[in-house]
């Protein structure tokens, strides 16, 4: 799991983001900070550097550019999320790796940290798979490339880009293996979509990747609200 902190002197911005992270695989949030120069002390006491900060440009006493050359050797991956799209340039100037500008959707939060992680080339999570019960041999699955997985009497069929793998496994174990990686949402009894995937989304289907069509109903409609915003 990668350590976030957030820094931004408007509670809304704060809660946009907080709400945000649970639903990106290996985003762990750490705190978050209105006070710039509490963020600033904060950060100096960390014994290791935090991997991303989130950090506003034009807040109260000190701006975010400024704190951000303060404490450089404590944070992997800077972003700057603002409203004030003139600060773009200068954002590069402080090493930061993406400028997210408000308003933003969660599409474009999630587009934004996607691409971090292709930059730095970070291990894509994967699961290893069993191939049948008697079997201890496992397939290695990258979770990046999981669609949706579909309960099917005692198997699963994995629904991925690359094709459908079927194995014999409860839904129910699969579910508990992706336990951590948020982006994985239960949408009815028989199925669990990879949230990356939607593409689009109405009253009552998921509309994913390589055409496929998944209901969700009433009992999990909480768990895609950010989706439904975002489109």
């Amino acid at each position: 799991m990668y350590s976030c902190i957030i820094v931004d002197d408007e509670e809304e911005s704060i809660q946009q983001i907080e709400d945000y992270i649970p639903y990106i695989p290996s985003l762990h949030l750490e705190r978050s900070y209105l006070d710039p120069v509490k963020a600033i002390k904060g950060l100096y006491k960390l014994e290791k550097p935090v991997d991303f900060l989130f950090i506003d440009v034009v807040m109260p006493v000190i701006s975010g550019l400024t704190l951000a050359k303060l404490i450089a050797h404590k944070v992997n991956y800077l972003v700057i999320v603002t409203a004030h799209a003139k600060y773009a340039y200068e954002s590069w100037e402080v090493n930061a790796v993406q400028f997210i500008h408000k308003p933003y959707n969660f599409t474009r939060f999630q587009r934004a940290v996607t691409s971090i992680f292709d930059k730095l080339a970070i291990e894509k999570p994967s699961m290893m798979m069993k191939m049948s019960p008697q079997n201890m041999r496992r397939k290695k699955v990258f979770l990046d490339d999981i669609i949706a997985i579909e309960a099917a009497d005692h198997y699963v069929k994995m629904h991925t880009t690359k094709g459908m793998i079927m194995r014999k496994y409860k839904l129910s174990d699969v579910e508990q293996e992706l336990a951590g990686f948020y982006n994985f949402q239960r949408a009815s009894r028989f199925f669990i979509v990879n949230t990356r995937h939607i593409e689009a989304m109405d009253q009552f289907v998921l509309h994913l990747s390589k055409c496929m069509k998944v209901a969700y109903t009433d009992a999990y409609r909480d768990d895609f609200k950010h989706y439904r915003f975002g489109f």
